[in-house]
């Protein structure tokens, strides 16, 4: 009876080692997609036309850039 309990023990520790290990992989992906942003400059200065700088001004602010 007590090698059925260690049996169990060691399959839940080895599932949990396997949890953890997923966890972490999944953290340090998603740190690498987090951290590869890059910087954009957008000068806006020759557009004449309201509509097209109202358009450029959305896009930005969906692209969560800031400035």
């Amino acid at each position: 009876m007590f090698d059925t309990f260690l049996l169990i023990f060691v399959a839940i520790d080895a599932e949990g080692q396997l949890l953890l290990a997923s966890k972490e992989s999944r953290l340090k992906e998603l740190g690498h997609m987090q951290g590869g942003q890059q910087e954009l400059i957008v000068v806006a200065s020759l557009i004449d036309c309201i509509p097209n700088l109202a358009g450029l001004a959305r896009t930005c602010e969906v692209s969560h850039m800031r400035g």
